[in-house]
């Protein structure tokens, strides 16, 4: 009987040491399961996670604008804390190119970087990394999957891509695979919807409605990015963080949203807390929030504050009369105060500005130019006073600062003779899309010369170019200058502008619209080491009143793989927000 009792407690303790320990291992395995069928997988490793306890970090983007080395300090701070395991709203490579050798030097970048991090890191696509079908090959041939889903115990995570290419909004089968995974997942348990595009900008894009509805009735929680501003939202009860862009330029601070920001989700048994960093330190959740995003938008916007264009007779005009603009769209007064940069050749008043604009309320003060003897309207820079407008709210400043250029434009007269091309000066472009790619004159430029006789209106035209590009592999063939031109100087008519293109691989320029109204012309181009020299000559008789618009812009393709370049303008782009009525404007006296 003694026997049989030790017989019997040391099989009791040896099932009980068994028990225990399968509660331990149960407790302490991994609960991170999928269903993704690829070799390759969206993350660089598998996390080892606690159903019930886990933590993880979502990062803003790294890229559009990326600041050096900011990123490898973030990935320490990161480590710092320890994570279970990252996962980013997209854009993580530069993208924009169609050079295979600029995309792998790309990721081995990201690659080199995501070494030092010593967490798994899951990705999700954003504009910039597949803004084309050679990137989101590669994409697909590193990740596997542009889209998916996983989970963390009873937590759902879905990763989608709001950025393929050719697609508005979402693909079908995108939504329809969506559709199954969530048609399986429990209603009340956590879902948490990765996007690099906020959903709620594209309420009205392909299978957004449909998305929407199939998340109403979940237990989501929504990120996203692409603005490189934070916000938090509350929307039909959803609650939404777009991430401030983590190592992206925009950096005004921590009130309008502009900071290095990621942000940390923990899971305790089923509660959820999430904080909100500065690569600095932690920030509160709702440091830009529905309360204030409305004086947020206004000073990101600089709508606060314009300068409108004035068109003034002639070139040797010596005093310029016009009005500095303030308006406060906002709910709370806004504080602005700055001043003009100096100019050596002109003079401004009023110097400084300060005023309180209250809600809903503008103001017009009158601000007056005067030349310096011996300079002209031609010689004059972009003007342009330095505004900080201010909102005191709820304890918080929120400032921001702006720039409004005053264009100052003058009629122009053209001449009888012609002159040596050589001889043009430079112009100042009034408006240059992607201008981080334009490092000034010496890189592009152009110059403008016209004249005519009783018959013929003639136009020079020279373009300087520190690195012709004459053709590329891809659509695009290259550097491409045009010279608009409009009869009807208010736009009012149906007729198009007639519109002359030059290309430097090619001896001839060519009309490309309106070419009907001037059958007999002739365009030609003569290069000349990093000039080229375009000569357009047309008929009159389309101008026959005497008076007519023009402009120019210079598409410069410094690198033949990207896809964003510079566009310099002369003038604003014609009927765009920025146009105004007498830019560009000629008038010629064919008598004379």
């Amino acid at each position: 009987m003694q026997k049989y009792n030790l017989t019997l407690i040391f099989i009791l303790f040896a099932i009980g040491i068994q028990s225990i320990s399968m509660v331990y291992a149960q407790s302490g395995s991994n609960s991170f399961h999928h269903d993704l069928k690829s070799e390759k997988m969206p993350w660089t490793k598998i996390p080892e996670v606690d159903a019930q306890n886990f933590r993880f970090i979502i990062t803003g983007d790294h890229t559009g604008g990326e600041v050096p080395g900011v990123f490898d300090y973030a990935v320490q701070r990161i480590n710092e804390l320890a994570p279970d395991f990252v996962i980013t709203v997209g854009d993580i490579i530069e993208g924009y190119t169609r050079s295979e050798n600029d995309m792998q030097n790309q990721w081995d970048a990201l690659m080199h970087s995501l070494n030092l991090l010593e967490v798994p890191f899951f990705v999700a696509p954003g504009n910039h990394d597949v803004t084309n079908k050679m990137l989101l090959d590669e994409w697909k041939k590193r990740w596997g999957y542009d889209y998916y889903n996983f989970y963390v115990g009873d937590c759902l995570f879905l990763v989608l891509n709001s950025t393929e290419p050719g697609i508005n909004g979402f693909a079908d089968h995108q939504i329809e695979f969506f559709e199954r995974v969530l048609d399986k997942h429990k209603i009340n348990n956590p879902v948490f919807v990765i996007t690099h595009d906020p959903l709620w900008k594209m309420k009205d894009e392909n299978g957004v409605e449909k998305l929407n509805g199939l998340l109403e009735k979940h237990n989501v929680t929504f990120f996203c990015g692409h603005e490189h501003r934070y916000q938090y939202r509350m929307i039909d009860g959803k609650t939404h963080y777009m991430l401030a862009g983590l190592a992206s330029g925009n950096n005004r601070g921590t009130n309008l949203g502009e900071y290095y920001n990621f942000m940390q989700v923990t899971m305790k048994n089923g509660e959820m807390r999430i904080a909100n960093f500065n690569l600095e330190g932690m920030l509160p959740l709702d440091i830009v929030n529905n309360n204030t995003i409305k004086q947020v938008d206004v000073l990101r916007g600089e709508d606060w504050a314009y300068i409108k264009p004035v068109v003034v007779d002639n070139e040797t005009t010596r005093l310029v009369q016009g009005f500095l603009h303030l308006e406060n769209p906002g709910e709370f007064p806004l504080h602005i105060n700055g001043q003009w940069t100096d100019t050596e050749i002109a003079t401004i008043a009023p110097e400084k500005i300060e005023s309180v604009i209250m809600p809903g309320k503008s103001l017009k003060i009158p601000v007056f130019l005067s030349l310096t003897k011996g300079y002209g309207i031609s010689d004059l820079p972009l003007l342009k006073p330095l505004l900080t407008g201010r909102y005191e709210q709820d304890g918080k400043n929120l400032e921001a600062s702006t720039s409004p250029v005053w264009h100052i434009d003058f009629i122009k007269t053209v001449k009888n003779e012609r002159q040596n091309p050589k001889s043009s000066e430079w112009l100042v472009p009034e408006r240059i899309e992607e201008s981080w790619d334009w490092s000034g004159m010496e890189d592009a430029a152009f110059a403008l010369q016209t004249s005519a006789d009783n018959n013929n209106l003639y136009i020079t035209a020279t373009v300087q170019d520190d690195n012709w590009i004459e053709n590329t592999p891809y659509d695009t063939q290259g550097d491409i200058f045009q010279i608009s031109i409009h009869p009807d100087t208010t736009f009012l008519s149906k007729a198009e502008p007639i519109i002359f293109e030059f290309r430097p691989a090619e001896r001839k320029g060519k009309c490309i619209n309106g070419c009907d109204r001037v059958s007999d012309y002739t365009a030609k181009i003569n290069r000349e080491g990093k000039y080229m020299i375009t000569e357009i000559s047309i008929p009159l008789k389309p101008f026959d009143h005497q008076w007519f618009r023009m402009n120019m812009s210079f598409s410069d393709v410094d690198n033949p793989h990207k896809s964003d370049n510079a566009v310099l303008w002369w003038k604003p782009p014609w009927q765009s927000d920025d146009d105004y009525p007498g830019s560009g404007l000629f008038h010629h006296d064919k008598e004379n």
